[in-house]
């Protein structure tokens, strides 16, 4: 659990980094791949001997994992608020052509999406990367576990 979850929480945390670098959603649908390689990951390098060992190996990589997304989505908010800023926000959306009508609140709705963004994904990415290392682990017992019984 512990190789597993060190080298799918680094890659994790330098994913999470890069992608709310562009957008906090970025991170979710990273989880949904990396929560499923922690568990697998997690039953290769453990081999746990039952189903039940295999299911919580697999939670604890993905809780690894997820504390990780969480670390590396806090610094790409960071580092998002100080690159762009909401004037940098302001002109890129501009730059797109999509509609500011409302630029007088575009900041205060540039900090609370930034940061409620951050916080709720955060969470999300938590949940789904130890719900899907669970489904990882069982993924391994039932393709690999029950035969090196």
């Amino acid at each position: 659990m512990v190789k597993s979850g060190l080298i799918v929480g680094v890659i994790t945390l330098i994913l999470a980094f890069g992608g709310t670098l562009l957008t906090p959603l970025c991170p979710p649908c990273l989880s949904l791949f990396l929560g499923l390689a922690a568990g697998y990951l997690a039953g290769v390098f453990d081999s746990p001997p039952g189903k039940k060992e295999a299911t919580n190996t697999g939670a604890l990589a993905g809780l690894f994992g997820g504390v990780c997304a969480v670390t590396g989505q806090m610094f790409g908010t960071v580092a998002n608020a100080l690159i762009m800023g909401p004037q940098g926000t302001l002109n890129f959306v501009q730059d797109v052509g999509l509609p500011t009508q409302g630029s007088s609140n575009f900041e205060t709705g540039y900090w609370s999406g930034l940061i409620g963004g951050a916080v709720c994904f955060s969470l999300l990415d938590v949940g789904l990367m130890v719900g899907l290392g669970a489904l990882g682990g069982l993924l391994w017992w039932t393709t690999r576990g029950k035969k090196s019984v």
